[in-house]
């Protein structure tokens, strides 16, 4: 037979070893078969492919002579039976880690060498073995753990308990001979005794938040890398630890006193951040290369041995050091000395090749000499308050960053940073001198200079974006000054002061750059009007924006000689008219007049600008609009923003075909022209303040793309019914409408709504029906709305509805079908929300709710 499955057949067959090469399957279930006549009754079925046996045997798990066992990664929360304890004499080696054990007995078993609990977070309770005598390794990584005895544990030479959050109490052994590596991270421990650990190599006590007491062998030889970081320790010996290599004791907050031996001759890197350590000896320390003072805010005193010859980083930032000498450190590489105002003296090597930064910010040093750094890449001395003199000895090729923010040097010589790219004088007052030889802006990406050289502020800035076409930006601000630092007697009305911003592409870094050197010698006379640097400007063929703020009363002559210009912004200037040349670049895409309000009219051609994307005005006293804007066929957006004396928009208005937004804020418009409704693309409407608006185009429903319609402060009384075709409208707004009466019925229409705000409107009384035709409405407010009486059953329609604001309304009741919509955010009145059960706000239940 080649299939088996009658039980008593094949109990047969198997008890009396009649099974043959022809069995190919066996399935049965027979409890009182016994397991070894079963495995040698099947000593003859040679092609057996398929065995399903299921004999009902249930027997103790016997392990006495397990030597090894591992188990990871499984969600096994009981190793044994409730109350039952596994006498395992010769188990040497248990692995259970990453299980969901809670609790482990490992009394009865006396011979564990190695013990791997780590990775088991719900571990809180672990019974070890009277005697460890034999345990050497131990990893009780992310456990639950309070408390963990190892004290009969004294051949230990390894332990691990990183991350064990709630552990408070740890016994150690008197003596641990052979512990080299003890680590023990984010523990609650308030004290730590590690015994006599004479080979201890690593200490890791990273964020023991709670540790105020570690007490060390007297005899630490052999400890090379010890981290203690965040501890509540005040004093730390380490005196008797001549090998160490690492010593991290970052955010030692309370840490007040450190000793250390007179010779660290290994010692590679000290990190001491935010100590509160006012002295720090580091001895004979030759092999040092990282030394991290951040943040020790009462440092007074360093004391450093005469020879760090390997020392390559040092940091210092808020230090109260006054002296630092630095001679014999020729090896540095990063030097960081911010925020040190005590320090008046600073001596550096005569040579520092392989020096790359230094900053030194907020310091008194009166004079910096860095003699030879050939490979200083960054220089930063910002908010050099007392700084006078400062000596480059020889040429830095590739110092590419300079800061001398608020320095008092009087002269700077640019001569010797060939390829500087950043160069930074904000406030330099004192200075008088610029030395910029031929091509020593070559490579200048943003220079800027203020207070000094005659400028308010001199900006130049290069952008490195891709593409095909170079751009440049200049921004011009004009201010008056009482007189001019060169030419104190000068009239005072011929006293000016410029700040120039100029951006650029690289791709015409060059021929930019000559131009800003000119411009400096130009312009560093605060005495210089704009007449005399119009020439230079329109001199830049390759502009593309044009910024002038403050004073102006023109704008610079020849402007149409500016071919590229693509953007022109004029800010709180005093300029009442603008050239008609304006109106031949034919490149122009962004034309803004902001708070110029001495600007009475526009050119008549403004619609030769042809290119024009978008035109703001705000802020103007401008009356008309010429009706040539309606020729602007790219015009996508047309903001008129406080143009109180604006009385009315061009009648052709709609021919702008590709106009997306207009947006009037505070005008004085009465009404609109009918043709707006041909702005076949028009995405937002925004008609803000405008307080005489009496009457909206009955056709405005016809802006098929209209998204955004917001109507503020307007005499409106009605809508027009056409509203309720724009299909594609997301967000209507109505505010302040007080004298709207009534909404359109057939509102719910507007089915792809998302926001429907109809707020202060005094005189509206209900809310349509139709609205709960509204599938995708997410957000309706009808604040201050104080007539509306009651909302409609249809809202519990809505399912997508998220939010209902009713505060200042009439409305006494909400129906219960809005009450039932999930997750719902409803907003109120104390009295209508507290006779549902609820406060001042509340939330319908749902996913996501509270």
């Amino acid at each position: 037979m080649s299939r088996l499955w009658i039980a008593d057949e094949i109990e047969e067959i198997l008890a009396n070893y009649l099974g043959t090469k022809a069995t190919r399957c066996i399935l049965v279930h027979a409890e009182k078969l016994n397991p070894h006549i079963v495995l040698k009754g099947l000593g003859k079925m040679k092609k057996l492919r398929l065995l399903a046996v299921d004999l009902g045997y249930r027997s103790p798990f016997q392990a006495n002579n397990l030597v090894s066992l591992e188990m990871t990664n499984s969600q096994i929360i009981q190793l044994w039976e409730a109350g039952e304890n596994k006498v395992l004499n010769k188990l040497r080696f248990l692995n259970l880690s990453w299980l969901k054990l809670s609790t482990l007995d490992l009394r009865f078993n006396p011979n564990l060498e190695t013990l791997n609990l780590g990775g088991c977070s719900n571990l809180v309770e672990l019974h070890m073995p009277v005697g460890c005598l034999k345990l050497i390794s131990v990893d009780i990584s992310h456990s639950r753990l309070r408390t963990l005895d190892l004290g009969l544990a004294p051949n230990l030479t390894k332990l691990i308990l990183d991350r064990c959050r709630n552990l408070v109490e740890l016994h150690m052994p008197r003596r641990c001979p052979n512990l080299k590596s003890l680590q023990l991270t984010h523990s609650k421990l308030r004290t730590l005794d590690s015994g006599q650990t004479s080979v201890l190599e690593n200490l890791d006590l990273e964020d023991c938040y709670y540790l105020e007491e570690l007490h060390m062998s007297d005899q630490c030889q052999n400890l090379k890398n010890l981290n203690i970081c965040h501890p509540k320790l005040r004093t730390l010996n380490l005196g008797l630890s001549p090998n160490l290599r690492t010593l991290y004791l970052q955010e030692c907050c309370n840490l007040v006193e450190l000793h250390m031996l007179d010779r660290c001759l290994y010692l590679t890197s000290l990190q001491l951040a935010n100590s509160k350590l006012r002295t720090l000896d580091i001895g004979l320390t030759p092999n040092l290369k990282t030394l991290d003072l951040r943040n020790c805010y009462d440092l007074e005193e360093l004391h450093m041995s005469v020879g760090c010859l390997k020392l390559t980083s040092v940091d210092l930032t808020h230090s109260r050091l006054r002296t630092l000498d630095l001679g014999l450190a020729l090896n540095l590489e990063i030097l960081i000395i911010d925020q040190c105002p005590d320090l008046v003296e600073l001596q550096m090597p005569n040579r520092c090749i392989n020096l790359i930064s230094l900053q030194i910010t907020n310091s008194k040093l009166r004079t910096l000499d860095i003699e030879l750094t050939p490979n200083l890449k960054n220089l930063d001395l910002e908010n050099s308050y007392y700084l006078e003199e400062f000596h480059m000895d020889d040429e830095c090729q590739k110092l590419a960053n300079l800061n001398l923010t608020h320095s008092k040097l009087r002269t700077l010589n640019l001569g010797l940073t060939p390829n500087l790219k950043n160069l930074y004088l904000a406030q330099c007052c004192n200075l008088v001198e610029l030395i910029t030889p031929l091509r020593c802006l070559k490579e200048i990406s943003h220079l800027y200079v203020s207070g000094g050289l005659g400028f308010r502020a001199l900006m130049f800035q290069a952008k490195g974006y891709r593409s095909c076409s170079p751009l440049a930006e200049l921004h011009l601000i004009e201010v008056s000054l009482e007189s001019c630092p060169l030419h104190p007697d000068n009239s005072l009305s011929l006293t000016r002061n410029f700040e120039m911003l100029i951006y650029f592409y690289r791709e015409d870094q060059l021929s930019l750059a000559r131009n800003v050197e000119m411009l400096i010698s130009l312009v560093k006379c605060a005495c210089t009007s704009l007449e005399k640097i119009s020439g230079s400007i329109c001199g830049l063929r390759r502009l593309r924006k044009l910024k002038m703020e403050g004073s102006f009363v023109e704008v610079p002559k020849d402007l149409d000689r500016l071919e590229c210009l693509e953007e022109i912004i004029l800010l709180s200037t005093k300029i009442n008219h603008l050239p008609d040349g304006i109106c031949m670049l034919k490149h122009l895409k962004s034309l803004e007049l902001n708070s110029c309000s001495f600007l009475e009219k526009l050119p008549k051609d403004l619609g030769r600008l042809e290119c024009l994307e978008k035109r703001t005005l705000y802020f103007t006293i401008i009356k008309h609009l010429p009706d040539s804007i309606c020729m602007l066929k790219h015009l996508k957006s047309l903001e008129l923003n406080a143009c109180f004396h604006l009385e009315k928009l061009p009648e052709d208005l709609g021919r702008l075909e590709c106009l997306e937004k207009l947006t009037l804020y505070s005008t004085t418009i009465k009404h609109l022209p009918d043709s707006i409704c041909m702005l076949k693309h028009l995405k937002s409407l925004e008609l803000n303040s405008c307080f005489l608006l009496e009457k909206l185009p009955k056709d405005l429903g016809l802006l098929e793309c209209l998204e955004k319609f917001t109507l503020y402060s307007a005499t409106i009384k009605l809508l027009p019914d056409s509203i309720c075709m724009l299909k594609h409208l997301k967000s209507l707004e109505l505010n302040s409408c007080f004298f709207l009466e009534k909404l359109p019925k057939d509102l719910g229409q507007l089915e792809y709504l998302e926001k429907l705000k109809v707020m202060k409107c005094e005189r509206l009384q209900e809310v349509p029906n139709s609205i709960g035709e509204m599938k995708y409405l997410k957000h309706i407010n009808l604040a201050n709305c104080i007539r509306i009486e009651k909302l409609p059953e249809a809202l519990g329609c809505i399912k997508c509805l998220k939010e209902l604001d009713i505060e200042g309304t009439s409305i006494s009741h909400i129906p219960q079908s809005i009450l039932l919509l999930k997750g719902l955010l409803i907003i109120g009145s104390k009295g209508v929300l507290e006779s549902h059960g609820f406060t001042s706000e509340m939330q319908t239940p749902g996913n996501g709710t509270s």
